[in-house]
């Protein structure tokens, strides 16, 4: 029999032996494997209704991810299936193929490969049907999954081509015609082409094969339509997708229900009839899987119909009702955040947008706005907790010794009456657990002891009741406290009772009175730290978030706090343009006149005199006075920068920019005085300006970078490092002779081939400048590179010495220049 039905032998009864052979025993388990392995697919994949619909559902695997994908079993057996089948059965005469089946066999094997990802070798599977098959009636659908393969390859013009033309030129068969159509739909899709694509997604789900393609086309074409700015040719789209009801899945029947609310402009005659509907979903017990995009959906509703409370609550309720889909929290939180912000609660804004930073991907454009916003209001919330705190315990430090004690007392009364709800509601849920577990071990027909939960349970039931008991006679005697037979509000108060620890610090007065500023220096403090943080308030109500009625009161605040002297001016004037923003003229004037007549000399009298010349004129920019003061330092024009910020500091007084001012001024004392200077000007600049971002900095530098400085003052031995330099002091004084001599020396070091040399002015102190020379490698080089120098009159007798590095770091940050000389 086998060698009858050998395949190398052109007869009737080979040819269908082979063909019924690879019909019903290979190509049968490879087309249920593969089948097997497609279901896979889909039960994997999760469409995401926020963006549009992919027309197939496949999840494609990253290049980055490729080479880590599992192997999918189901499509392994199905390509071995197709391989054997080729293999097996291929009957090939005079360049022809007997066996009518191999062409099947190659579109398993190319689609068995398409699904597992591999689409190289998936379009080499569709040519060999293609170039050898010419005539086979597989050949439409060959020429639709090369299209499909060729899609995932990017090559949507291709794609576009070979469908159109194999779409004019071919009568296709509905399911070939299906494939193809929804194919060129998402080619089109993939260069912007909608309209296109629209005409042709219609034209799929007339001729898709299942009610479940119909309806995800149907969507996809009121997804397009929405892209287009078509609400009403949407609607009807959607409208097809609803009624096609228990015929698809549900997820498309209640995203498409909601997306033809979301495409309904509301007024007063719908209001009720849509939030109608919308609660018929809501209570629709076959929508609960769907609940949170319908409480979401609701909120949305209310906060058109300018209800904020009831979109909170409903937005909560969405998350209570998440079902792990971070856009939709990210949105809810952020809408919550947006009530908040406009409500001027910034605290409760600043939470909610943090949240929603944790479900957005980072390095995103929206991730980057929210987290602006956030950030801005991060640093709001830290200075009104800072005038809460700080208020609260002035106020505190300002009663009398009995009026303390008394607030206090009251004080801790309260944390025992809330620690005390906390533990009889902790009692109530365990005993309601309790009874939950009983009914539950009722039900259970097993043994109780067999059943390990049961015993543990019981065993922690007993200890909660009975106590840690040995294990003796008469274990229930009445000298051990029982708590069976109290009631439910006796055991609660015993449960209390038993809880208590002895009186801890924080139940005695004297541990909160203890911690009372009594010192004017600590309350004068606390006052300085207040005061910053409402001017600081001021300028963020102002200029980033546009409140001008908190901005008010903030500047107000702080003028009737008795603030410093450099908060007066600025606050009146912030105050002066705050009125004009609010349409207060005769404010405005007041307040204008009284700092043209108190502050005649100020610069903001100035422009008020003279409106032309504006804070924001590049004459009197603060940006641009910091940028030109920013080149100064850059030129190591130390001593002149140090002036001009002390000038400027003076004039922008109570300006945002005075930090930064400060902070390029410490930054010179520390280049031209060295290192202890520079630490004494940090602690100054944390003392001035604590709640800044450069007092921060500074603190942070304080804390981290000037202890190893501190340590590092010791030079090491010249002989262990391989770079070094030449330095050449001058008299500060002595400008010309300084450039005349870099100059000469910039024109003599390029004439070194042998070592990559560069030099620089760098300033060392008050009173000396040196002429240094980068590149040398070691200590004799750099000696004997100036002693060349020497014999051609370059340097005539200056001084001069090699130093490594390192060395020199350590000599221009400490300024122990006579140091190193002994060392």
């Amino acid at each position: 029999m086998t060698t009858s039905c050998s395949r190398k032998k052109n007869k009737f009864l080979n040819r269908q032996w082979h063909s019924v052979g690879t019909t019903y025993n290979v190509l049968y388990n490879g087309v249920v494997s593969l089948e097997a392995g497609k279901a896979a697919v889909l039960s994997t994949f999760k469409d995401n209704y926020w963006e549009l619909l992919p027309v197939e559902q496949m999840q494609i695997v990253g290049s980055t991810e490729a080479f880590v994908k599992a192997p999918n079993p189901d499509f392994e057996r199905a390509e071995e299936k197709a391989i054997k089948a080729v293999q097996k059965h291929s009957m090939v005469f005079k360049g022809k193929e007997k066996n009518k089946k191999i062409d099947e066999a190659y579109l398993l094997l190319g689609q068995s490969r398409y699904f597992d990802q591999r689409f190289i070798p998936a379009l080499d599977a569709f040519n060999q049907i293609l170039l050898k098959y010419p005539s086979s009636d597989q050949i439409n659908t060959a020429k639709v999954w090369k299209a499909k393969t060729n899609l995932r390859l990017e090559n949507n013009s291709l794609v576009i081509t070979s469908l159109l033309d194999l779409m004019n030129t071919e009568d296709l068969n509905d399911s070939d015609l299906s494939l193809a159509t929804a194919t060129l739909a998402q080619a089109y899709i993939n260069v912007n082409a909608l309209d296109s694509a629209v005409h042709t997604i219609k034209k799929a789900a007339r001729v898709a094969p299942t009610h479940e393609q119909q309806g995800r086309y149907h969507f996809i074409e009121a997804q397009l339509y929405n892209k287009l700015s078509k609400l009403d040719s949407a609607n009807l789209a959607l409208d097809k997708v609803i009624a096609l009801n228990r015929k698809i899945p549900r997820a498309y029947l209640i995203n498409a229900q909601l997306e033809k609310i979301k495409n309904y402009e509301i007024d007063t005659i719908n209001r009720a009839e849509i939030l109608g509907y919308l609660k018929d979903l809501q209570n629709d017990r076959e929508n609960r899987s769907f609940l949170d995009k319908i409480f979401y959906r609701i909120g949305l509703f209310h906060i058109e119909d300018s209800k904020d409370s009831l979109a909170v609550d409903n937005f909560n309720k969405s998350l209570r009702n998440m079902k792990d889909d971070d856009r939709l929290a990210a949105l809810n939180y952020e809408n919550i955040a947006n009530i908040y912000f406009q409500s001027s609660k910034y605290a409760q804004a600043e939470a909610y947008f943090d949240s929603t930073m944790q479900n957005l991907k980072p390095r995103t454009k929206i991730f980057r706005s929210i987290k602006r916003k956030r950030d801005n209001l991060k640093e709001l919330v830290q200075y009104e907790n800072v005038v809460n705190v700080n208020d609260s315990i002035l106020q505190i430090a300002q009663l009398s010794d009995k009026e303390q004690i008394d607030f206090f007392e009251n004080y801790i009364a309260q944390l025992k009456l809330e620690e005390e709800k906390k533990l009889a509601v902790s009692a109530r849920d365990k005993r309601m657990q309790t009874t939950a577990i009983t009914v539950d071990l009722k039900e259970n027909s097993k043994f109780y002891f067999y059943n390990p939960t049961s015993l543990a349970y019981g065993k922690n039931n007993f200890r909660t009741i009975w106590g840690n008991r040995p294990l003796e006679d008469d274990w229930r005697l009445s000298d051990k406290t029982t708590q069976n037979n109290l009631s439910e509000d006796e055991q609660i108060k015993l449960a209390v009772k038993q809880t208590k620890n002895p009186q801890s610090e924080k139940e005695k007065v004297a541990y909160y009175i203890s911690k009372i500023p009594s010192t004017t220096q600590e309350i004068d403090s606390l006052r300085q730290e207040r005061n910053h943080a409402l001017f600081q308030l001021g300028h963020l109500y102002k200029d980033k978030f546009s409140d001008y009625e908190l901005a008010v009161q903030n500047f107000s605040r702080l003028l009737q706090n008795q603030p410093e002297d450099r908060y007066i001016l600025p606050s009146k004037y912030n105050l002066y343009k705050l009125y004009g923003l609010m349409g207060n003229v005769e404010f405005s004037r007041r307040l204008k006149r009284e700092i043209i007549d108190n502050y005649p000399k100020s610069r903001y009298a100035d422009i008020l005199l003279e409106p032309g010349t504006q804070i924001t004129t590049s004459a009197n920019s603060a940006e641009d006075v910091y940028k030109q003061l920013y080149e100064m330092f850059s030129a190591q024009s130390y001593v002149a920068l140090i002036k001009a910020c002390d000038r400027e500091i003076l004039r922008f007084e109570g300006d945002l920019i005075t930090p930064k001012i400060a902070f390029l001024k410490t930054a010179a004392i520390g280049r031209l005085n060295g290192f202890k200077q520079y630490k004494k000007e940090l602690d100054q600049l944390v003392l001035n300006y604590p709640n800044s971002p450069e007092g921060v900095a500074a603190q942070e530098l304080l804390n981290t970078l000037i202890p190893n400085l501190e340590n590092s003052a010791s030079f090491v031995e010249d002989s262990s490092h391989f770079k070094f330099k030449i330095v050449f002091p001058f008299n500060a004084i002595n400008q010309e002779e300084i450039e005349t001599f870099f100059e000469a020396m910039q024109r003599e070091i390029k004439t070194v081939k042998y070592f990559d040399l560069t030099a620089s002015i760098d300033v060392y102190s008050p009173e000396k400048t040196f002429v240094v020379v980068h590149g040398l490698k070691s200590k004799s080089g750099a000696l004997g590179f100036a002693e060349l120098l020497e014999n051609k009159d370059i340097i005539l007798s200056k001084e001069y010495f090699g130093i490594s590095s390192i060395n020199y770091k350590t000599l221009q940050i400490h300024k122990n220049l006579e140091t190193y000389h002994k060392h």
